[in-house]
Order: structure tokens, then C-alpha cells, then sequence
């Protein structure tokens, strides 16, 4: 569309239109292109930093901002993000792979900005959301058997042989969850992607001590590739990474 536009002023320029200001350029090209242009005015744009700067005055700045080339976000995990000087798209587009010197990096949160806890349990008390000088913490509180009926359903990441799986909750007891769990597809580069073996007629269901249940998680999120959807999952990176932490 870019080049549209600005073939479309190059023409206007040769036809001899005086093009002086960007607002010249702008009157002309709307009525010259079916384009729906839109003029900012360089007053709106200083409003608006101001205000900016105003409800963000100790809002950090990411290390690199000038040489960093693609960022990765998730709407899970608030203030987070990944990024690189290096683009890479060797797992698709709607996924972040590890190559070329990943770096992550998390921004202060507010009481308004912590994770959407509805989406990771039904009960708050469950899962602690703790800020501590602007960092996220994310930790689970032991597991209370009197409130089964909300964990029924729930997703989770489970230890078992030293590695975490996540998996969904079927059922509680006094001392147990059972939990029908992915089995892991990634690589050493990237463990961060599963799938559900009961779609080859094998359901990896276990029983597993209230101990060995690292942390609650929102359902695994599909990956897909230009469009493609794909039956591999991955859970959020944020809670992924604090998982792979807590079996140090």
C-alpha cells in the first residue's frame, strides 16, 4: 500500500502538482486513490506523547530497542515479551523459536496489568499473581482436595521421570490427581511443544501425588504455520520458562 502511495505522489509530481507539506500530499492523494487516508496532525502527535509520558513515566526501556528485529508476545502472560536482531520463522509464524540469541524481557506490572487469573483457575486463592518490585511472580499454593469440583477440568503442568508435561485434570482425591497428559513432540532447542495422544487411540492418563502438580496453566494454545492449524500445542511461553526454572 506504501508504494502505492508513493507512486501515486511521484505521478502527481511529474504532472506538475506542488506536493510542499504533508499536508498537501495528503489532500491531494484522497482524492486521487481509493485508499482511506487519515491525517495526523504533528499538534495530536505531541498531545499524545505527553500523555504518554505522563502514564508512563517509569516505564523502562527494552536493551537493544534500535537493533532488535522481531518480538513475540502472549496475551497470557502481560508485559512479557521475547525479541532478537534476527528474524526466524523456522516454526511457523504463530510461534517463537530459540534461534539466534533469544532475549526476553518483562515490564513492570500494575494491580491492573496481572495475569487474567479467570483463565488459569476458577478460584484466585488457587493461583497467586505477586508483584515485587515491577516483577510478575507466578506460583501455585498447595492444593486443597475440599475444592475438587473446581480443579475438575483444570489445565496443569505435572513432573514426572524430572520433566515437566502439561495435561488436564480428571479427577481428585485425598492425595492424588489424575491427569490425561501431552506427550512432548519439540526438540532440545525448543521443548515447548506437545500433543494429545489420544488422537492415535493411546491416552497418557496417571495419577500423580499433589507434589509432582508444578503449576496451573490456560489451555495449550494451537500452533499453525501461514494458516495452517497443526494438532501441536504449546503452553504459554512466560509459565513455561517458570516451570523449567522450578525443576532446577
Amino acid at each position: 500500500m506504501g508504494a502505492v502511495l508513493k507512486r501515486t505522489a511521484d505521478r502527481l509530481v511529474r504532472q506538475g502538482v506542488d506536493l510542499p507539506n504533508p499536508q498537501q500530499v495528503f489532500n491531494e492523494l484522497s482524492g486521487t486513490t481509493s485508499v482511506d487516508l487519515y491525517f495526523v496532525g504533528s499538534d495530536q502527535v505531541d498531545v499524545a506523547v505527553q500523555e504518554f509520558d505522563v502514564c508512563n513515566a517509569n516505564l523502562p526501556t527494552v536493551p537493544g530497542t534500535m537493533t532488535l528485529h522481531q518480538l513475540f508476545v502472549n496475551n497470557n502472560s502481560p508485559g512479557y515479551l521475547m525479541y532478537r536482531d534476527v528474524s526466524c520463522f523456522c516454526n511457523g509464524v504463530s510461534s517463537f523459536c530459540q534461534c539466534f540469541a533469544v532475549k526476553d524481557f518483562q515490564f513492570p506490572l500494575s494491580a491492573v496489568d496481572t495475569v487474567d487469573t479467570n483463565a488459569v483457575m476458577t478460584d484466585q486463592s488457587d493461583i497467586v499473581v505477586n508483584c515485587v518490585n515491577g516483577a510478575s511472580q507466578i506460583f501455585t499454593q498447595p492444593l486443597d482436595s475440599g475444592n475438587d469440583t473446581q480443579l475438575i477440568g483444570q489445565f496443569c503442568v505435572v513432573k514426572y521421570d524430572g520433566k515437566p508435561y502439561p495435561g488436564k485434570i480428571l479427577a481428585v482425591d485425598e492425595t492424588q490427581v489424575t491427569v490425561s497428559c501431552m506427550h512432548c513432540i519439540g526438540t532440545k532447542y525448543d521443548s515447548n511443544r506437545f500433543f494429545w495422544p489420544e488422537r492415535l487411540g493411546l491416552p497418557d492418563i496417571c495419577m500423580y501425588p499433589f507434589d509432582d502438580i508444578l503449576s496451573f496453566i490456560p489451555e495449550p494454545e494451537r500452533l499453525s504455520n501461514r494458516g495452517r492449524t497443526y494438532n501441536h500445542f504449546r503452553v504459554s511461553p512466560a509459565l513455561w520458562d517458570k516451570t523449567q526454572v522450578a525443576l532446577l
